[in-house]
């Protein structure tokens, strides 16, 4: 079938590390019949890594993050925004102009043209579908099929990205209500029974007031607020982590936050051992070069006001977190904002929409499927984060079939779990 080109997210994901894995797994099926290639972008990985704050600071910064920031927390956030956006555009170099998805697009160009294909087929997942987006507008006619998996909205991520980010704070927020619903009906498959988002909250304010330890984790470092509310955006990520999570709360009610604390490690790259993985670094970099966020903390304040009337547990912390991305103030050298199209002489493109996708609301699918012109929207009626090797067969046998055959499901085609969810801890970090 020729080659299929995958990019797994972020941005700042390693399509390297990432597509060894999944071809003995998420992608097996079409493995035996595609070339599988992927690549990390620039910035990621492989490819000229950023750095921008060392590990230890990433550890203090977590040990004075208050994820409800009052206006008495402003200046540490503000502190810590400078010194990272400073850190990213020291150590790079002069390299972040250069690090822009448009750039993205051009270099997989590049790669397609040293593989000798004529037209290559891509599947992307969350970030992965602006990629996508972006090359099929700038090189329409060297697609084959395109399917996009946990779709943004391009147009907001690259115009509004302070939106974005207020939006996907709401998914985390709807993913959480409904883990206590989920909690509440059925008690048998989660620990966190009888009233689960009472019994939340009362955590959360034990946790404000005193950090919980973590006997099983790294006892050095207390379970705080951040980390609390880090460890279940983290599990929020994959529907399959909701009995890890009702565990980790219900642990953490007894005292012991060290399967919180492991959540958020996860979340947030960082190791046993006190390393931090590069993709946060690169996540930085590569939004501040592509996306028009507002130099004015002022407009932060107002964004993280308006986050926490609707998402008020993730609401303040997803807006703050890309303070470092608007203060680096990046003039791109090469950029695009759209418009984004699919002018293949082949089928439409494929979007696939998770109806309580977390990360990435199912609006950015109806958004990305409408702008697109020629594409057909695949939802699924699931939680989590993507819906491709996510427990739907139903998603499966359609994404492999447009892939494969080039098989274009019916209007308005709806899925939903075909067995029961197995239990699982996993996290997709990128946004």
């Amino acid at each position: 079938m020729g080659t299929l080109v995958v990019n797994p997210g972020g941005p700042g994901n390693s399509g390297v590390r990432y597509l060894p894995i999944a071809a003995g797994g998420q992608l097996s099926t079409v493995a035996e019949r595609f070339d599988l290639v992927s690549f990390d972008p620039r910035g990621v990985g492989e490819s000229g890594p950023v750095r921008c704050i060392d590990d230890g600071s990433r550890d203090a910064a977590a040990v004075r993050t208050n994820p409800f920031p009052t206006l008495r927390d402003l200046p540490g956030l503000v502190q810590h925004a400078v010194r990272t956006a400073a850190g990213c555009a020291y150590e790079s170099g002069g390299d972040l102009p250069l690090l822009t998805t448009a750039y993205a697009a051009r270099d997989l160009d590049t790669i397609r043209s040293a593989l000798g294909a004529e037209q290559i087929s891509y599947l992307g997942f969350s970030y992965g579908t602006y990629l996508g987006a972006t090359y099929s507008s700038l090189f329409p006619h060297r697609l084959r099929a395109m399917a996009l998996d946990g779709a943004v909205d391009p147009v907001q991520t690259a115009r509004d990205p302070l939106g974005k980010d207020i939006e996907q704070a709401r998914g985390f927020e709807n993913g959480l209500r409904r883990f206590f619903h989920h909690c509440d009906e059925t008690p048998a498959e989660c620990s966190l029974t009888g009233d689960a988002e009472r019994r939340f909250h009362g955590l959360l304010a034990t946790v404000r007031r005193k950090p919980l330890a973590a006997p099983s984790g790294d006892p050095a470092r207390p379970v705080n607020a951040y980390v609390l509310v880090t460890g279940v955006q983290a599990a929020l990520y994959a529907r399959q982590s909701w009995p890890f999570l009702g565990l980790a709360l219900a642990q953490a009610e007894a005292g012991d936050g060290s399967l919180l604390q492991l959540a958020s490690d996860v979340f947030r790259g960082r190791s046993a051992d006190g390393s931090y993985e590069q993709w946060p670094d690169a996540f930085l970099a590569i939004t501040a070069a592509d996306r028009d966020y507002p130099s004015s903390v002022a407009a932060f304040v107002l964004a993280a006001q308006r986050a926490a009337a609707t998402a008020p547990t993730f609401g303040p912390l997803n807006v703050y977190s890309s303070l470092p991305a608007g203060l680096l103030r990046v003039n791109p050298a090469e950029d695009f904002e759209g418009p984004f199209t699919w002018q293949s002489s082949g089928p439409p493109a494929l979007v696939i929409g998770t109806l309580h996708d977390t990360a990435t609301p199912y609006r950015g699918a109806k958004a990305m499927t409408v702008q697109l012109g020629q594409a057909v929207l695949l939802s699924f009626d699931g939680d989590g984060h993507t819906a491709y090797g996510r427990g739907s067969a139903c998603v499966d046998r359609a994404v492999t079939a447009y892939l494969i055959d080039l098989a274009i499901p019916a209007p308005n085609t709806m899925c939903g779990y075909d067995s029961p969810v197995v239990a699982s801890f996993s996290s997709f970090a990128g946004r």
